[in-house]
């Protein structure tokens, strides 16, 4: 197994040496334009996925969080925000004003947009829909862990309802009360939107040990999730 690991490490590390280094990918410290950095970064996502080596993970984190650095540096050279048009004409703007929310898109009507919450390698951070709630049915979680809407609340933001992920559905492309039409293609207007579910704030009100969730992939709206199942994603909002 330390035979295999080594392999991998020594792998991760020539293959992202030569893809920064190559002429696609590099003329300035890790990147020179946004889109080679944002191809750096998506292959370098896409390395993390599939590696299960904690000392080649350490290595392409590392790496991400420079490219992600080098990201922040050219978008504050621009003199205009950065903007992004879904396939319905609807606008989303970057905004950096919430350093906790990561990467952060406003869209037309103001509320800002978080990134997936992600732990410290990387990786996808699942959570229950409340610690609150955990408490309250004599589940309570291990001290220091949060559930979404406490996370949220922990960096100055809020889980999104049930409507703002409605409407969020409608800019791209879902036809009002149903989900028909949705293009997950537009998940790159937020990222790590498609391949995923998030919680939302919003319970369902015959039953409040039941939450809505969003499916990022295909738009679908649900009530049927238990507050209690540690298996959704999160994306904070600010704003609204």
């Amino acid at each position: 197994m330390l035979k295999r690991n080594y392999s991998y490490l020594v792998l991760a590390i020539f293959m992202v040496a030569g893809f920064i280094l190559s002429g696609d990918a590099f003329s300035k410290p890790v990147c020179g334009t946004l889109d080679k950095c944002r191809s750096l970064r998506n292959h370098l996502h896409e390395q993390l996925v599939d590696q299960d080596s904690k000392e080649v993970r350490k290595i392409l984190v590392s790496h991400l969080n420079l490219v992600n650095a080098r990201i922040e540096e050219l978008l504050s050279q621009s003199t205009e925000p950065e903007t992004r048009t879904t396939h319905t004409g609807a606008v989303f703007t970057r905004d950096r004003s919430h350093v906790a929310l990561n990467e952060a898109w406003r869209d037309p009507k103001g509320l800002i947009w978080g990134d997936i919450v992600k732990n410290e390698d990387g990786s996808i951070r699942y959570m229950v829909q409340s610690s609150e709630y955990m408490k309250k049915i004599g589940r309570p979680l291990p001290d220091g862990q949060l559930g979404a809407e406490e996370y949220c609340k922990s960096i100055g933001a809020r889980l999104p309802t049930q409507e703002e992920f409605t409407r969020l559905r409608e800019y791209m492309g879902a036809r009002s009360g149903t989900h028909e039409g949705y293009s997950h293609h537009d998940d790159k207007i937020l990222p790590n939107l498609n391949g995923h579910w998030f919680w939302s704030s919003s319970v369902y009100p015959s039953n409040t040990d039941y939450a809505y969730g969003f499916s990022g992939t295909d738009g679908y709206i649900v009530y049927y999730y238990y507050r209690y199942y540690n298996g959704g994603a999160v994306r904070c909002v600010v704003g609204r």
